[in-house]
């Protein structure tokens, strides 16, 4: 995430509300240079992420307390309480249809990765586009079964993970490697 650089911090502009004493609108008169990631649902647990986790753990959470709350008894019945290593980041599609690789400093055995910019429940692939889970031991994931399927491909559960797809069309679509759009992962395993 990226903080918001103001030229005038907390500056804000007041409108009176016709017709209501003493009743204002605000808006921000900041002037930002960097607007910054907007603090919404879509960035702190988007509902890709929450569903995946609800397939994962048999309840689907509403806060980020709640994922990570399930997630830490998710890693508990892996028993990787106390080894856990958690790597996240962020990746812009290339747009290459070929897959996308991540590597991780660890052999990772949950892997969820999401797009920044998902409109929720829209889409002609019926949101699979959006997000999806990994779990060691799967070979395809996705959040729904929608007209497509991902492959997902670890070789010996070790640190390089692939993404693939044998659809033969929207391969950048189905890889998560849209030219310029934004993916975020979490990868969470042990040495």
């Amino acid at each position: 995430m990226q903080d918001r650089v103001s030229t005038y911090p907390g500056r804000i502009t007041l409108t009176p509300v016709a017709g209501q004493t003493n009743t204002y609108d605000w808006a921000r008169a900041d002037e930002p240079t960097v607007d910054g990631t907007p603090l919404n649902k879509a960035t702190f647990l988007p509902d890709s992420v929450a569903s995946a986790i609800g397939t994962l753990t048999g309840t689907t959470p509403t806060l980020p307390s709640g994922a990570l709350s399930a997630l830490t008894t998710a890693l508990s019945n892996l028993g990787l309480t106390n080894n856990a290593k958690i790597q996240y980041g962020s990746r812009t599609g290339t747009g290459g249809t070929g897959g996308v690789s991540l590597t991780f400093a660890f052999k990772p055995y949950l892997i969820i990765m999401w797009r920044a910019n998902a409109q929720f429940g829209g889409g002609s692939y019926g949101g699979n586009e959006y997000g999806c889970i990994w779990v060691k031991g799967q070979t395809n994931a996705g959040i729904s079964t929608g007209t497509f399927y991902q492959t997902f491909t670890l070789s010996n559960y070790e640190k390089t993970w692939k993404i693939t797809t044998s659809a033969s069309s929207d391969k950048a679509l189905k890889t998560y490697n849209v030219s310029g759009e934004t993916y975020y992962y979490v990868g969470i395993g042990a040495l």
